[in-house]
């Protein structure tokens, strides 16, 4: 039975109130009224919400943990994917490290591949979901995790220019055997130990000059008061940029040697000026050679080089730099037209935008340069002193003798150089009133004398005969300048005009201006100072694009620094 407190008098109490009512109405009134535990509310609150920053913490460090060890895991996958040393698919490979890796968490991949005769491209994308230990309580049940990774091996376009010095220098040490077992390794390696891309190579061999092919002369435009020399003869300006002006007429070289192989006036010898010290060595092994991808050829190419001559680097560096320049793209065309590069490299050298091409030089010295012999105005043009016979009778010998006899013996002779016996009183001379001698090919002129090449006599009167006055451009083609003075009797022509002589030091700036216009186009210059002195490893430090790209080589080490180029062109990269 329901007890219901009756309201009375008494203080508190209402009427029809049960006991239960009033006993809790008394602990709810004393609770409130009470100030003990007055922060038991704030305090639940601070501490649910520690809990749930140390949770929300847990859960983030478990997150970049899970993400660290996917993103390590797939760089590594990607980047063995991407080599194009790698037989495996690019996409088994990727699944396969990933597989392995131990990841904490299922996870979803995706793998991209782009790939090409000469690159192979991998991109891998793996995503992730991770369940929350905390931040449940703020209904955060799952984290996502997404890591992307990007590798690529790329043997781009290549055009190479190879310039090798070939001085006389070379031959010492064994420099040049070593160095062709070097260059050989080079071309082998970028050639078939690559893995495509197209590669266009070029070698040239440098020593007093740089030689085009006919092929090359004929596409550009060169003074033709010669055909003697192939050589170009570049003005310092010329230097200040890494192309050919197509647009300009260049001066051929003059075409001599200070030294003749016979001494002996043979002009039909002159083209074997097999001595040292050429200003053109014009010998097929001295020819530049553009554009080749085939193996056997650049490698047959490099082992019949020579040692010969003199150091002119700067002129080397030039051809380097012009073989990759756009702007020799018309002389390109020529010679594919003419049969001498193969048609699959038309359109080269390409553009300098193109990012799928790298231009690169490897440039190779063991000395200094030296001073550049070239030939002042005086012994350049026309009206030189050799006259080539064109026609007539011949030559007008004057009062002859015929015969000289002693008067009182039957002694008697026909023979030049007793003339001067004929005044004498026991001596009596018979003569022929003159005759024509035959015409010698060529002539030299002195004080109105003429020196017959083939007959070594000189003349002093000339008739009946057609000349052609030879320049001296033509002139020096058929003579050595040791052969000159020897005929001539002056010693003016022996330093060479060394009034328009090139120092080795103007040699240095000119190259210097020639590597730096490369390397502001964006060409990549590798060096080799091989066994050379400290001037010569400074200049060619001076020309590598860095301090990494310039190399001391001694001896066979040389094999090992064009290996490491090699390496260097084709490495591989990380590209996102």
């Amino acid at each position: 039975m329901l007890n219901v407190r009756q309201k009375s008098g008494v203080a508190g109490t209402n009427q029809g109130e049960t006991d239960q009512q009033f006993s809790m109405r008394k602990v709810f009134s004393n609770w409130r009224k009470s100030e003990k535990g007055s922060m038991t509310a704030f305090g639940i609150f601070i501490v649910a919400i520690m809990v749930t920053s140390a949770g929300l913490s847990i859960d983030f460090m478990r997150q970049e943990r899970t993400r660290v060890q996917m993103q390590q895991n797939l760089d590594t996958a990607v980047l063995s994917a991407a080599s194009l040393l790698q037989t495996l698919g690019a996409e088994a490979v990727v699944t396969d490290y990933m597989s392995k890796a131990n990841i904490d968490v299922d996870y979803n991949l995706s793998v991209n591949v782009s790939e090409g005769i000469n690159f192979r491209a991998v991109d891998a994308t793996a995503t992730a979901t991770l369940e929350t230990l905390f931040l449940g309580l703020l209904n955060i049940d799952s984290l996502g995790i997404t890591v992307t990774s990007g590798a690529e091996e790329r043997i781009p376009n290549l055009e190479i220019s190879l310039v090798l010095d070939v001085s006389g220098s070379m031959g010492s040490n064994s420099r040049l055997t070593n160095l062709k077992t070097a260059a050989t390794q080079f071309v082998s390696t970028i050639i078939s130990g690559g893995s495509g891309g197209t590669v266009a190579m070029s070698i040239i061999p440098f020593s007093s000059s740089v030689t085009p092919s006919q092929s090359v002369i004929d596409a550009i435009t060169m003074e033709d008061n010669h055909d003697y020399s192939t050589c170009i003869e570049f003005a310092d300006d010329d230097f200040s940029s890494s192309s050919l002006d197509l647009d300009s007429t260049y001066k051929r070289a003059v075409f001599t040697s200070r030294y003749s192989d016979t001494g002996s006036g043979d002009f039909d010898d002159a083209d074997d000026f097999n001595q040292d010290w050429r200003s053109c060595y014009m010998d097929e092994y001295f020819e530049l050679l553009a554009y080749s991808d085939d193996e056997t050829v650049l490698n047959n190419k490099i082992q019949g080089l020579l040692a010969r001559g003199s150091t002119a680097g700067h002129t080397g560096m030039k051809w380097g730099t012009s073989l990759l320049d756009p702007e020799f793209q018309a002389v390109t065309n020529s010679m594919i037209a003419a049969g001498v590069v193969d048609a699959a490299h038309a359109g080269m050298p390409v553009a300098y935008s193109d990012t799928n091409t790298m231009k690169i030089i490897v440039f190779m010295s063991d000395g200094n340069n030296h001073t550049q012999r070239r030939f002042g105005s005086d012994y350049r043009g026309d009206n030189s002193v050799v006259w080539k016979a064109e026609g007539g009778t011949g030559v007008w010998v004057e009062g002859s003798f015929d015969r000289i006899y002693h008067r009182y013996s039957s002694w008697s002779s026909s023979n030049t150089g007793y003339e001067y016996a004929c005044s004498w009183s026991n001596y009596y001379c018979t003569y022929t009133e003159g005759f024509y001698a035959d015409p010698d090919p060529y002539y030299f002129e002195k004080n109105g004398n003429y020196y017959g090449v083939a007959t070594e006599t000189w003349y002093n009167s000339m008739t009946g005969m057609m000349f052609e006055n030879l320049s001296w451009e033509e002139a020096w083609g058929l003579m050595s300048i040791e052969y000159y003075e020897s005929v001539m009797g002056s010693g003016a022509a022996t330093d060479w005009g060394s009034t328009s002589a090139r120092t080795g030091s103007q040699s240095d700036t000119l190259m210097s201006a020639n590597c730096t216009a490369a390397k502001d186009r964006g060409i990549t210059i590798f060096t080799i100072a091989f066994e050379a002195p400290s001037n010569a490893e400074t200049q060619l430090n001076n020309c590598a694009t860095s301090d990494n790209h310039y190399y001391d080589a001694q001896g066979t080490s040389i094999t090992s620094v064009f290996s490491s180029i090699a390496t260097t062109i084709q490495k591989l990269k990380l590209t996102l």
